[in-house]
């Protein structure tokens, strides 16, 4: 296994891989030892699991090249994941579970639309309002959690961009974020961190594609749009 993380796997792409491990490890751990009173079982069927996974993802294919094929196998892939995000998401009601951003964001908009001043609300909503008109179509179509679907969505274009001409890289970026069991419970309890990230990561791509072509006055209206933008916590 040493001889096959060393050729294919570079340093970097190992480093972030060993941090992801962690991170979901602890994620496992934590949730599994609530019902179970020996959580170590699944902590090694979810490590067994995933490095097969990721395994097979660095596993020399031979030679993978940008098709137009490709590009439609992942959209259409993005899509049905999206569908089954949701239809996790659905099975799971927020009002029960009242834990990460939900609350907020919900009291948040159900008060402005309500006539009502936003920032009373007992959740103590905090940051500035973009955040909360950004997550309001979502709400008005019946669910917030359905920002985090979008975002998805987007992550999945950005992935496109950042690998259009590798499609192997591409379908596994995608399927180590799905198949995180710290990101579908961001998905489950309708937490706004993903969505949060994916703002952030849109926004810093456009600063390296423009910023060093940009005029003052640009400058500054990219500044205060990027201020609203990241001002998501007080």
């Amino acid at each position: 296994m040493t001889q096959v993380l060393q050729r294919k796997i570079p340093g970097v792409d190992l480093a972030v891989l060993i941090v992801y491990q962690i991170t979901n490890i602890l994620f496992v751990y934590k949730y599994a030892a609530r019902f179970s009173g020996n959580p170590w079982p699944f902590v090694l069927i979810y490590l067994v699991v995933l490095n097969i996974l990721i395994l097979f993802f660095y596993k020399d294919h031979g030679p993978v090249r940008h098709t137009v094929t490709g590009s439609r196998i992942f959209f259409l892939s993005v899509i049905a994941l999206a569908l089954l995000l949701s239809v996790i998401m659905l099975r799971f009601n927020p009002e029960q579970i009242r834990v990460g951003r939900y609350p907020a964001l919900h009291d948040w908009i159900t008060r402005l639309l309500s006539g009502r001043f936003p920032y009373a609300s007992a959740t103590r909503p905090s940051g500035f309002p973009f955040l909360f008109v950004l997550a309001m179509p979502f709400y008005l179509l019946g669910d917030l959690g359905f920002l985090q679907v979008f975002a998805f969505f987007v992550y999945a274009f950005l992935l496109y961009i950042r690998y259009g001409k590798q499609d192997g890289d591409r379908f596994q970026s995608l399927m180590l974020l799905v198949t995180a069991p710290l990101f579908l419970y961001e998905i489950v309890v309708r937490s706004d961190l993903f969505s949060n990230m994916v703002i952030v990561i849109l926004f810093m791509g456009y600063c390296e594609g423009t910023l060093h072509k940009a005029k003052t006055a640009a400058l500054l209206l990219i500044g205060c749009t990027g201020g609203l933008l990241l001002a998501t916590r007080g």
